[in-house]
């Protein structure tokens, strides 16, 4: 290390000799930038709240089962099973859709 080179002090936020002078050697923030700095901090929780208060709402959606996609070629029609039925009972009961039963597929006027 050259002699020429100054000295460098590794200071530690809260020890004495980090803190500012009464000769001003160490600069002690104006009240401005203090202010900026308070109002970018508030701004900074404002939103962390709003983040948290997303990620419950989003955690809340996320607990909502959803819908049971219809099945293609379903076999039930008003809530009955018509597979376990004959197409001569779905055309009793006056089923007028197409149904799948034990029998084939009853289509109606058919």
């Amino acid at each position: 290390m050259s002699e020429s080179a100054p000295e460098l002090v590794v200071q530690v936020p809260g020890d004495p000799a980090a803190t500012p002078s009464a000769d001003g050697s160490a600069a002690a923030p104006d009240d401005a930038s203090a202010a900026r700095i308070a109002e970018l901090e508030a701004v900074v929780a404002q939103q962390n709240a709003m983040i948290s208060q997303l990620s419950a709402q989003a955690a809340a959606v996320a607990t909502v089962p959803a819908a049971a996609a219809p099945v293609i070629g379903e076999r039930r029609f008003i809530g009955e099973d018509w597979s376990t039925k004959t197409a001569a009972e779905a055309k009793a009961m006056g089923v007028d859709r197409t149904v799948l039963c034990s029998d084939g597929y009853y289509v109606p006027g058919g």
